[in-house]
């Protein structure tokens, strides 16, 4: 079965890419574990729009899912090594 470009895959298309940038944006936002969900899911739903559909929000979405996930295993790590900060910040 061969599948048809329509309307209803563009736009499904389009909800996935934007759906992922904004959850991309949130895990830089957030950092930490949720900063850590946030990336997975985002990049997720990210490549799997980028598989379907290739297109430039989509991969912004998995870049800045990937970032998301980088900066905040970074954050945890800088946390954990200067407790003095988390005694700043709490």
């Amino acid at each position: 079965m061969v599948n048809k470009i329509t309307k209803e895959n563009i736009t499904i298309g389009e909800a996935f890419s934007l759906s992922g940038f904004v959850i991309g944006i949130f895990s830089i936002i957030t950092l930490g574990e949720l900063g850590i969900g946030l990336g997975v899911i985002g990049g997720i739903i990210s490549l799997v729009q980028f598989v379907r559909v290739k297109s430039k929000v989509g991969k912004a979405g998995l870049i800045l899912s990937i970032a998301g996930i980088i900066l905040s295993i970074l954050s945890i790590i800088i946390l954990a090594k200067t407790p003095q900060l988390l005694q700043l910040l709490g």
